[in-house]
């Protein structure tokens, strides 16, 4: 099985956005795991965006 890995909520992003919802009974340190479709604040154009995904 190929190894994947997972965003929490508080996270940085890649582009430096801090992921703001995450699955509260799924998680680590009471930090929901995220999710395709959650927030993310992006400070760099200020505003609010969505988790996406490619394809694998």
């Amino acid at each position: 099985m190929a190894e994947r890995a997972c965003i929490l909520r508080l996270d940085r992003t890649t582009a430096g956005g801090t992921v703001l919802e995450g699955i509260e009974d799924a998680g680590v340190d009471e930090r929901g795991m995220s999710y395709l479709g959650a927030r993310v604040q992006r400070p760099a154009c200020g505003t609010v965006g969505r988790i996406e995904g490619r394809p694998t």
